[in-house]
């Protein structure tokens, strides 16, 4: 891969890696275009680090309260334990606000995407690259979108949230391991389906997106033996910092048009980006 093929992946990957569209898709479809020899899943991989720094940046505060409130419950399960033992540690509630409730959905939701991802990662690593299989998991996402576009939007947040709400949404996300399924349409539709508001629901999916980013560049890692992608280190960094650069100059405006009734819309764009990637399987 030529530094010119890893800079011109890494804008694909900051333009599409906010939205539902699949960015592993669009890399596939834009690789297979501009030359690229072979694509392996590191390198999707790394190229997502980039979107999960500019990730990072906005959501920070967010980070650092739940980071907190992950300690707190820690600290009171201890106490629910020692309660359980006679201990005098009255009034001990663990889920005591809205942050530890999403703390405790976003744990049960990776969970569920952890567990489908691991195995479905190694279907993926062999359907890497394949525009076939590309097209089918991009009409995939866009058949739930097509469904949730028509779905009333709720006020569902953490509050209300039930524990089979975080498993949907996790399941969902987990499938989203296959290539061109794009991992925040599905967490987003399936959200949108179980009754979510759309504002609570897009910081949930970021921030699931940010723990499911990290995960599968370790578990990659460690399944396929090496954190350096076929391409090689070079291509590899300069993705890399081409996706966190501008992934940081765009994501606002991106994450601006993750709306329900937006849904519709993207559901068209994967059809059509599906069929063209059958297309050119088939020339």
């Amino acid at each position: 891969m030529s530094v010119i093929q890893a800079i011109i992946l890494g804008v694909v990957q900051a333009v599409t890696g906010f939205l539902p569209i699949g960015s592993s898709g669009n890399i596939t479809i834009v690789s297979h275009i501009i030359g690229v020899d072979q694509l392996d899943l590191m390198f999707l991989c790394v190229l997502r680090l980039g979107t999960l720094v500019a990730l990072a940046l906005n959501f920070y505060p967010l980070l650092f309260r739940l980071a907190k409130e992950t300690g707190g419950m820690c600290s009171d399960c201890v106490r629910k334990v020692r309660t359980s033992f006679g201990h005098n540690d009255e009034n001990v509630r663990v889920l005591s606000n809205n942050n530890r409730r999403f703390v405790f959905l976003l744990m049960i939701s990776l969970i569920f995407t952890l567990i489908i991802g691991a195995n479905i990662c190694t279907i993926t690593e062999i359907m890497c690259g394949n525009l076939l299989a590309t097209g089918m998991g991009l009409l995939v996402t866009a058949l739930l979108l097509f469904v949730s576009s028509f779905m009333n939007e709720n006020n569902k947040t953490a509050k209300e949230a039930k524990a089979v709400d975080a498993i949907i949404i996790g399941a969902f996300e987990g499938f989203s391991a296959f290539i061109g399924i794009s991992h925040i349409g599905m967490s987003f539709a399936s959200g949108i389906m179980s009754g979510f508001n759309s504002k609570f629901l897009k910081k949930y999916c970021y921030i699931l997106s940010i723990c499911t980013i990290i995960a599968a560049f370790v578990f990659e890692g460690f399944h396929s033996g090496s954190f350096i992608p076929y391409a090689g280190l070079l291509p590899a960094l300069i993705g890399f910092l081409v996706s966190a650069v501008l992934s940081t100059l765009i994501m606002r405006f991106a994450m601006r048009l993750l709306k329900r009734k937006n849904t519709f819309k993207f559901a068209i764009y994967c059809i059509a980006a599906g069929v063209l990637s059958m297309i050119l399987y088939l020339i």
